[in-house]
């Protein structure tokens, strides 16, 4: 059955193991059915205890990881499909991981279910334990306590609460489809024993009783999900957002997810096999949704044949994931697929209107998971739509030929959703690219069958021109990795290679720092056989080969070639010196530039460098070759002497022989890790190509000394730009947070300053490719003068040295494939050469991927737009600039000291008799708008409209933080009620009825997109918020982030100003009272009153009096403010969740609005009237005096009569004098309530005290 492993755990041997844990109720049910039933007809009826009493008993003191009663913590599991885990005749369903550990113990205890009473507590406690211990494994995955703190149940776990309610709900009725096991029968035993099978009516009864007790056992879930397993007790808070009479998880109201989907009564009912696969449905797409997202990830970076090896192996492993998740998942909605479409005829499922009007089971599924994407919960880019549409892909395709050999064999494709494609068409071909046609690697091919050439023609020379040079084997492998620099070390330079470099000696300290950075500015020069300018490598350009200087003292093989050894060792180990502090992760490098410095020296060796910027070593040079040539020929035979015929073919000869020595010399030094790639022979077909570590120290040389210097330096050139725009698109990384935040053209900053870092580094790279890009237009000029001058087409074949010219023609025969092609310009070289061969350089193909130079690269091309067009006031805090452009005073400073009495109706315009009872903030009147009143007319167009507003909001936070400026948070709350106020006006649903609003849809008219002035307000008021927090510099407000005004703006305005009204009253009366009252004591005990008569002789009468007018007005104000609520109340209470009263709607909405002083009110209640409290302080003041009980001229005061029927004075007649006015009588009537009421009538007391 599918609740064989945790039911094996919470059923059978719960009864006896889990003893000790059963609650104590149980024990008591199970003692008294052990006992004689005696009739007790006169028995008074046992008080329902609160579900939540229940609830908080069952679980307090646990920490969702211990047993619970026989019910267990909730493992990870996967879906079972077999048919052996459901009855016969629902065969094809799968059961979900929650349902296969579902919590069954209280409902198999037979004492625990002898009764519907017991039943009903069974079910309860039940689902309790089972919503506790499902949370706490939701937490684990998804951290979102905070989310319920709030009163909100994540939506996904909202589902999975309706997912199984229906399955409690199931076994109760009876139409459970799940094979019976040892607990699931036991559950059914004892249902049964309470309503027979036989009964005719037993489908009925059993329904009755659970519509009777659903509400209750709804109860029970929301209360254990008020259960904190952390602190293990209840939360009250929690416990009342979700329990509470204002709850939207109300029985009756809660839905599935969004006000389209079914309630839960409704979702409930629903045949057990459409749930389960709806559940199914809503756990894949969710799946699907993440695993898009790490393949997304996993592939960001890769081109398909374009990048590197490292990307491409990251992209095949998200690949080979994203294969088996889709391999696991697919067979079952097949199987589900099939016997959707084989029960949908069923009666049973006639009340659902989807079954019948879908022909396929993605196309029902899809219209079950919709309201999902509606209801506001999810991302921007929905998962739940992953089965709206029908595969376009033949079902036999898929991420591999395994997958494809096991795909469906379905001879119509599309009864499959496209969710099921594999690959995924979010990820194109990055799973399955297309294989291009290999290039010839024929540069290498060329190198590879001169340098073989030349071998052959040294090979029968005797060893006369072969010198004896240095080992260096005491000075070699000098480099070594500190084995203990591994994990977070491994790439910190410092500790894995510093102190074995110190031993290498430093013969260039100070010369070409900077010479081998990646990146480095290439330098053109103009080359005189060329007849062109060229692009020298900064590398040449500072080789490290002073020693050379020395050669003129040197006339035999032996010591020249160990002065050319002791070069090739300082270029080397200054190269590694140097590249193994700047780039201590990637030791390749190393490799590559030795290569390069090795066949440079071998042109100045051959005499055919073109750098003649150093000309003092060819002059010491050749005067030694010349000698040294003159005595090879005469000790030589008859035979050779004349196979050189001149010092150049003997120089480029005794290169030739010696350069395995020069090479081993140079790569003395290198790290073991330092890897070199090496065509084999026979690679120029195919990149055949083996790695070699120290670089190749004892292996051949590489073959670049054999391509002309010029050719070779554009290759280099061009490994350069390679190299270079990788290390820059990894400076470009900040552009993955300023992306699309769906499929339109919406963007999203995900980190702060993440798009204007992002702009600056797009246009940077702009920059970047372009200068690169001049820089090829001139190696492509000068690689076609070579090319021409080569091969004689044209050019002056004269003034290129035979080795160059042979090398073009055995270029030109290699890369060959047809009498049209040739490589006559520096991008097909370039294309040709086996050094960089993810872009394209050719100027007729710049529309393809990886076209070298696009303005933008192509895996930021949707970040660079969004930077592009991202505005610098979408983030806050806004750059300082940016706030600059908004600081300017258009309003005078604020003149009003937030009393209460500067409140007033008299200015609104908008049907005035609708809204008599309300009052308008001083705020809000003084609301700094005139720059774009007084110019509405003006104002012409959309974007000079918006730039006013702009101007004003930030205006008005200025203002109100000067206003405030020693009390940040009240500023923040009067900026925060003043951008509500301007999204009133904007959207036209203002109370004082500002025609702002109505010039701004003149403007907007004929926008497509935002053609109202709501959809203006949603599209812009992060930026009018954005701006506005310019001005605030509270401690909340961050260098990354700002306070948020938390959708005040979506709150209906009467209300949002009945709540600032209360909060001003609570908060600032409240203590201005007091020091009033402070200063009345202080009198009072200086001028020892001794009886009442005496306070009117003071100046503390006065402040009493001015109190008096002031009590008086806000009484009045509350019960208009109380009466205009309850009139909305009547209005709106079908279609919303307000409170039944205004006193509770500020409750719940103003935590600072608590004004109850419950002493004094305790003090005033005992006493019975004002003159014995006045009494009594006297007393407590001056014990000795006795006060005159039969004050004639106070008499009046005295404690209010309770009469409800007492109508409430309107706003207008003044308060009676002093003497004669009852100064609680309009404060304590019982219509108002009860917050608002000791708050008025305490202050009023303390006045007396």
């Amino acid at each position: 059955d599918g609740e064989n492993e945790d039911e094996d755990h919470s059923g059978s041997d719960s009864d006896e193991s889990g003893e000790e844990d059963d609650e104590d109720d149980d024990e008591v049910q199970e003692e008294e059915a052990t006992q004689p039933k005696e009739p007790a007809p006169t028995a008074p009826k046992k008080k329902e205890v609160d579900v939540c009493e229940k609830v908080k008993g069952l679980l307090e003191g646990k920490d969702g990881e211990t047993t619970i009663n026989g019910c267990n913590k909730k493992e990870d599991k996967d879906w079972t499909c077999k048919d052996a885990d459901v009855e016969t005749t629902n065969t094809g369903a799968c059961m979900p991981p929650r349902r296969q550990s579902l919590c069954l113990h209280d409902l198999t205890v037979e004492s625990d279910t002898n009764d519907k009473d017991k039943l009903k507590d069974a079910f309860i406690r039940c689902v309790a334990k089972e919503i506790h211990f499902l949370w706490h494994k939701y937490k684990k995955h998804k951290i979102q306590d905070d989310k319920l703190k709030t009163g909100t149940i994540p939506e996904d776990f909202k589902r999975q609460m309706f997912y199984t309610f229906g399955d409690y709900r199931d076994l109760c009725v009876g139409t459970d489809i799940s094979k019976l096991n040892t607990h699931t029968q036991a559950v059914k035993t004892n249902i049964d024993r309470i309503f027979p099978p036989t009964e005719p009516t037993n489908d009925t009864i059993r329904k009755e009783f659970w519509e009777k007790n659903a509400e209750s056992i709804w109860q029970g879930m929301l209360c254990a999900l008020s259960y904190n397993s952390n602190d293990k007790k209840m939360d009250p808070n929690v416990q009342k957002a979700l329990t509470g009479p204002t709850s939207k998880y109300q029985y009756n109201i809660v839905t599935f997810s969004g006000n389209n989907s079914p309630t839960l009564e409704k979702f409930a009912q629903t045949p057990q096999f459409l749930r389960w696969f709806i559940e199914w449905s809503d756990e894949f797409c969710r799946t699907r949704g993440v695993k898009i997202k790490d393949l997304e990830e996993g592939c960001k970076r890769y081109e398909c044949n374009i990048s590197d090896e490292d990307t491409k192996k990251k992209c095949e492993k998200e690949c080979k994931v994203y294969e088996q998740f889709i391999k696991q998942w697919k067979p079952q909605y097949e199987q589900q697929s099939k016997k959707f479409t084989k029960d949908k005829e069923k009666t049973e499922y006639n009340g659902d209107p989807d079954v019948k009007n879908s022909t396929h089971a993605y196309e029902y599924l899809s219209k079950k998971l919709k309201p999902i994407c509606q209801s506001g919960t999810t991302t921007d880019k929905c998962d739940y739509t992953c089965m709206e549409n029908a595969s376009k892909q033949p079902q036999t395709s898929a991420c591999s030929q395994e997958q494809q050999q096991q795909g469906n064999t379905s001879p119509t494709p599309n009864h499959f959703p496209e969710a099921f494609d594999c690959p995924p068409k979010e990820i194109g071909d990055k799973c399955n690219c297309p294989k291009l046609p290999e290039p010839k690697y024929c540069v290498d091919k060329t190198a590879y069958d001169i340098r073989k050439d030349a071998e052959t023609k040294v090979k029968n020379m005797d060893k006369s021109m072969k010198g004896k040079g240095n080992d260096f084997n005491s000075e070699c492998n000098k480099v070594q990795k500190n084995d203990a620099a591994n994990g977070e070390n491994s790439c910190n330079f410092d500790k894995k290679y510093k102190k074995s470099l110190d031993n290498i000696n430093e013969t260039c300290k100070g010369k070409g720092v900077d010479r081998l950075k990646i990146g480095q500015k290439w330098n053109s020069k103009y080359i005189r056989s060329i007849g062109k300018y060229l692009y020298i490598p900064p590398r040449r350009q500072h080789m490290c080969i002073n020693n050379l200087n020395e050669i003129g003292r040197y006339f035999d093989i032996n010591n020249l070639l160990k002065t050319i050894q002791q070069a090739a060792k300082n270029e080397g180990d200054d190269i590694i010196k140097k590249l193994s502090t700047q780039y201590p992760r990637n030791k390749d490098v190393i490799c590559k530039a030795m290569k390069y410095s090795f066949a440079d020296l071998g042109d100045i060796i051959r005499g055919t460098d073109i750098y003649t910027h150093i000309t003092d070593i060819e002059i010491k040079l050749k005067p030694v070759f010349e000698t040294i040539y003159k005595n090879w020929k005469s000790s030589n035979s008859n035979n050779n002497k004349d196979k050189y015929t001149n010092v150049q073919t003997f120089r480029s000869a005794w290169w030739d022989t010696n350069r395995k020595e020069i090479w081993k010399a140079m790569t003395c030094n290198a790290p073991y890790d330092a890897k070199i790639y090496i065509t084999k022979e026979g690679g120029y077909i195919s990149p055949l190509t083996s790695t070699k570590n120290h670089c190749g120290h004892n292996d051949d040389p590489p073959d670049y000394d054999y391509i002309p210097q010029p050719l070779r330096w554009i290759s280099e050139w061009g490994e350069s730009y390679c190299l270079a725009q990788r290390d820059f698109l990894e400076t470009m990384k900040i552009c993955e947070n300023c992306k699309k935040k769906n499929d339109n053209t919406d963007c999203e900053q995900t980190k702060y300053g993440a798009c204007r870092d992002c702009k600056k580094k797009c246009e940077e790279y702009r920059q970047f490719v372009e200068n690169w890009k001049t820089q090829f237009e001139t190696q492509d000029k000068a690689y076609k003068e070579i090319y021409r001058n080569a091969t004689s087409n044209g050019g002056k074949g004269e003034e290129i040295d035979e080795n160059t010219k042979n090398f073009v023609k055995e270029l030109e025969k290699n890369c060959k494939t047809d009498q049209k092609t040739s490589v006559d310009s520096a991008d097909k070289y370039l294309e040709n050469g086996g050094v960089c061969r993810r872009f394209k350089f050719v100027k007729t193909n710049t529309h393809i991927k990886n076209y070298a130079f696009h303005h933008t690269p192509p895996s930021y091309e949707e970040h660079c737009q969004c930077a592009k067009n991202f505005d610098p006031l979408d983030e806050c805090p806004v750059d300082n600039n940016e706030c600059k452009k908004y600081i300017k005073y258009v309003c005078p400073k604020k003149k009003f000291n937030n009393e209460l009495e500067a409140w007033t109706h008299r200015v609104i315009r908008r049907n005035p008799k609708n809204y008599e009872d309300v009052i308008v903030p001083a705020r809000t009147r003084q609301l700094c708008l005139q720059n774009v009143t007084r110019n509405l007319i003006r104002i012409k167009n959309e974007k000079e409209f918006k730039e006013q507003l702009l101007i004003s909001a930030a205006s008005e936070a200025k203002l109100l933080s000067e206003q405030y400026h020693t009390e940040r948070d009240k500023a923040f709350q009067a900026i925060k009620y003043s951008f509500a106020d301007i999204g009133n006006i904007i959207k036209g649903d203002d109370i004082i009825g500002n025609v702002i609003s109505v010039q701004l849809h003149k403007l907007i008219n004929g926008n497509k997109k935002i053609n109202t002035s709501t959809l203006w307000w949603e599209a812009n008021k992060e930026k009018i918020w954005n701006v506005m927090m310019c001005h605030y510099n509270g401690s909340d407000k961050k260098k990354d982030r700002c306070p948020s005004h938390g959708d005040i703006d979506e709150e209906d305005q009467f209300l949002r100003w009945m709540t600032e009204w209360a909060t001003y009253f609570c908060n600032e009366k409240k203590k201005e009272v007091q020091e009033e009252i402070n200063r009345c004591r202080e009198q009072f005990t200086q001028n020892k009153y001794s009886s009442v008569d005496e306070i009117k002789k003071g100046s503390c009468y006065k402040v009493l009096h001015k109190y008096n007018h002031w009590l008086h007005n806000r009484n009045n104000e509350w019960k208009n403010l109380e009466k205009k609520y309850e009139a909305d109340y009547k209005e709106n209470s079908s279609s919303t969740s307000m409170p039944q009263n205004a006193q509770k709607y500020i409750d719940e909405k103003c935590n600072d609005c608590k004004c109850n002083f419950d002493e004094i009110i305790e003090k005033y209640d005992k006493s019975g009237n004002g003159i014995s409290i006045i009494h009594s302080f006297i007393k407590e003041h001056h014990p000795e005096k006795r006060c005159d009980q039969e004050t004639s001229v106070n008499e009046d005061i005295k404690a209010p009569e309770k009469d409800p029927s007492s109508d409430p004075p309107s706003i207008g007649p003044q308060p009676p004098s002093l003497p004669e006015y009852d100064s609680t009588n309009d404060i304590l009537k019982t219509t108002i309530p009860v917050g608002i009421a000791l708050a008025l009538g305490s202050i009023a007391f303390l006045f007396m005290k």
